[in-house]
């Protein structure tokens, strides 16, 4: 089915007809939007919990894990604050992808937003003197924008051999589940293993 549908787009190309855009087909989940929340975590030795706090820890990271359309490991290169027209604040944050631990055809530089309405927003304002000192693991969630732009919802979690620990073995769970479903139709989709059958 993938290849029929890059065929057609590129058929449409040469043709000099536009591609139609790209879609996400599974729709976000309550779930899924608590756990990619455009936020980030810094507790990078789990070993300091205990009890109630490391269930919750866990819970959390197996939910992003077992959720992710991909999971990488990242350093953030810059931080932009912006103020829109409606004066909402946003933090863009560049991305660098040393490591892609799941999920396949990730751009090597990636942007996240952090909206002042999104729930992670202030994890990136109190934070960002930090985000260039750390490797970061990156859960990512693609999910489609009311104008049918494909963007990643996500959470960063520190890189430390505690939580890699922790996200490989989740992850080795997941090696045969395939991510969700979407449709690819201009042959540049970054999530080129979500085909369908």
């Amino acid at each position: 089915m993938r290849t029929l549908v890059l065929s057609l787009s590129a058929l449409l190309v040469a043709c000099g007809g536009a591609p139609a855009a790209r879609r996400v087909v599974t729709p976000m989940t309550p779930d899924a939007e608590l756990a990619f929340e455009n936020g980030i975590d810094f507790l990078g030795d789990p070993g300091l919990l205990e009890g109630n706090w490391l269930e919750q820890w866990d819970r959390d990271l197996r939910a992003r894990s077992e959720l992710s359309d991909a999971v990488l490991l990242v350093r953030v290169r810059a931080v932009h604050e912006n103020e829109d027209l409606d004066r909402d604040r946003s933090y863009r944050l560049s991305v660098h992808v040393e490591t892609v631990r799941f999920g396949t055809g990730i751009e090597d530089d990636l942007t996240f937003v952090a909206r002042s309405s999104d729930a992670g927003y202030a994890s990136v304002h109190d934070n960002e003197s930090r985000l260039l000192s750390e490797q970061f693991v990156a859960f990512l969630r693609w999910v489609e924008t009311p104008e049918g732009e494909i963007v990643p919802r996500w959470h960063l979690s520190p890189g430390s051999p505690g939580v890699m620990r922790r996200v490989n073995e989740i992850l080795n769970g997941r090696r045969h589940t395939r991510p969700r479903t979407v449709t690819v139709t201009d042959g540049r989709d970054p999530r080129s293993d979500e085909e369908s059958d």
